[in-house]
C-alpha cells in the first residue's frame, strides 16, 4: 500500500487526488505501537497516514516548494447520533455548525456566558514563536522576560509555550533548562505545552498565565481544517475560508489556555480573577477576537525589554510616555519631532489602531484633539 502510493507520487501534480486505504491503519499500528525503533519524519508521515486513512488527501506545492499532503480523516459515523457535546469553546468556533455539511443536523444550545471584567490582559509585542525560540539571542530576551516578571511577585505562574522549547518524555512537562536557571523559585512556576492545555483542573488556583506565542498550524493546517469542515471533495480552500480558520483556533487556543487559571473559580457569571501576559505579535485583529472570547476584560501594553528592532507603535509609545513622565501633555507635532518623524500623517494610522488606544489608557493618558493629556491623579480621583 505504501509503494502504491509512492508511485502515485512519481509525477506530482498540484490538486492530485489519492485515496489512502482504510486498511493501512494495521501497518501503522504495528510500528508505532510495537515498540519498533523509528525516525521522526517517517513516524510522523505515519501518523499522518493513519488519520488520513479512509479518505482522499490532496498533494500541495510545487517544483519550487515542498510537496504536502493535505486532507481530513473520515467523517464521524451518522449512528454516533443522538450526541450532546458540551464544548466551553463551542461559541468560538463553527466547527460543530459545519457537521451539517457532513449529512448531520446540529442543534446549536445558547451557550452560558461569563463575564470577564476581572481578567487582565497584558501584551508584549514581541515574536517568540518555534523560530524565535530556535534563536538563542531571541531565546535569551523570552526567557530574560519571564524570569524578570516570574521574580518580580511571589504568586504562582502557568506557562504555556510550544512543546519543542521544553523538555522531552511522557511525564509533565519539564521547564526549559534556560529558564529554569533564571528564576529565583522555580517551584512556584507549572509548564504546559499547547496540546495539553485544555481538559484540566490542575491549575485552576494558579492566577498568572504567560502565553508564549500563538499555537500556529501553518496554511496546510488551517486549509486541512477547512478541508474538514466544508466536506468538499476538490481541495480547495480559498484565503477567507483560511483566515475564518486561523481566527477559531487562535480564540480557541488562547481560551482554553487562559481557563486553566483562577479564571474557572467563577462567582456565578463573574469569572476568576486573574493575569495573562502575552508573549506574541500584536494586532488590532487579535485584540477584538481575544475580546471576542473574553467578554468585559481589560487589555493593556507590557513593555518588559526595549525591543531589538521597534516597530513604529513601539516607538511611539515608548516616546509618548517617557515624555509624559517630566510634563502632563504634548501635542502631536512634538511627539512626532521626538519620535524623528515628519508631517502632519505619521501619526495618523498609529492612533487609530486599538492597540494604541489600549496603551495609552493604561497609562492614564488622553488624547483630546491633536494633543495627549496626562489625567491628574485628582482629577482620576474625582
Amino acid at each position: 500500500m505504501l509503494w502504491a502510493l509512492v508511485q502515485s507520487c512519481a509525477e506530482p501534480v498540484a490538486g492530485l487526488a489519492l485515496d489512502i486505504p482504510l486498511a493501512i491503519i494495521d501497518t501503522v499500528d504495528r510500528v508505532l505501537k510495537g515498540g519498533l525503533k523509528v525516525a521522526e519524519a517517517p513516524k510522523r508521515t505515519l501518523e499522518a497516514l493513519g488519520k488520513l486513512a479512509g479518505s482522499t488527501a490532496y498533494l500541495r506545492g510545487s517544483d519550487y516548494t515542498d510537496w504536502t499532503f493535505l486532507g481530513a480523516g473520515r467523517s464521524l459515523p451518522a449512528d454516533i447520533m443522538p450526541l450532546i457535546v458540551l464544548d466551553a469553546s463551542a461559541r468560538l468556533t463553527s466547527r460543530y455548525k459545519q457537521l451539517r455539511a457532513h449529512g448531520m443536523n446540529v442543534v446549536d444550545l445558547e451557550p452560558a456566558l461569563l463575564e470577564y471584567s476581572r481578567l487582565a490582559f497584558h501584551w508584549c509585542d514581541l515574536a517568540a514563536g518555534k523560530t524565535a525560540l530556535r534563536n538563542a539571542a531571541q531565546r535569551a530576551i523570552i526567557y530574560g522576560t519571564i524570569a524578570a516578571l516570574v521574580n518580580s511577585k511571589t504568586e504562582d505562574f502557568l506557562i504555556v509555550i510550544a512543546k519543542d522549547a521544553c523538555g522531552s518524555g511522557d511525564g509533565p512537562v519539564a521547564m526549559p533548562k534556560e529558564l529554569h536557571a533564571l528564576l529565583t523559585d522555580p517551584n512556584r512556576v507549572r509548564v504546559t505545552s499547547w496540546g495539553r492545555h485544555i481538559g484540566t483542573n490542575e491549575y485552576r488556583d494558579i492566577p498568572n498565565v504567560i502565553i508564549v506565542s500563538a499555537y500556529n498550524y501553518g496554511d496546510d493546517g488551517y486549509d486541512a481544517l477547512a478541508l474538514a469542515a466544508s466536506g468538499r471533495r476538490d481541495g480547495s480552500v480559498s484565503k477567507e475560508e483560511r483566515r475564518e480558520e486561523a481566527a477559531s483556533a487562535f480564540m480557541h487556543n488562547v481560551y482554553q489556555a487562559v481557563c486553566r487559571s483562577r479564571v474557572r473559580q467563577r462567582d456565578g457569571a463573574l469569572a476568576g480573577a486573574a493575569n495573562v501576559y502575552l508573549i506574541m505579535k500584536d494586532s488590532d485583529q487579535r485584540r477584538e477576537q481575544i475580546v471576542r472570547a473574553f467578554p468585559g476584560c481589560s487589555i493593556d501594553v507590557w513593555m518588559p525589554c526595549t525591543p531589538s528592532k521597534k516597530t513604529k507603535h513601539d516607538l511611539v509609545l515608548q516616546t509618548l510616555f517617557a515624555i509624559m513622565k517630566r510634563q502632563n501633555s504634548v501635542s502631536f507635532n512634538a511627539l512626532t519631532a521626538a519620535c524623528g518623524g515628519r508631517g502632519q500623517s505619521y501619526l495618523t494610522k498609529v492612533v487609530k489602531t486599538e492597540r494604541f488606544k489600549d496603551g495609552i489608557q493604561s497609562k492614564g493618558i488622553k488624547r483630546v484633539g491633536n494633543s495627549f493629556h496626562r489625567q491628574l491623579e485628582m482629577a482620576a480621583a474625582a
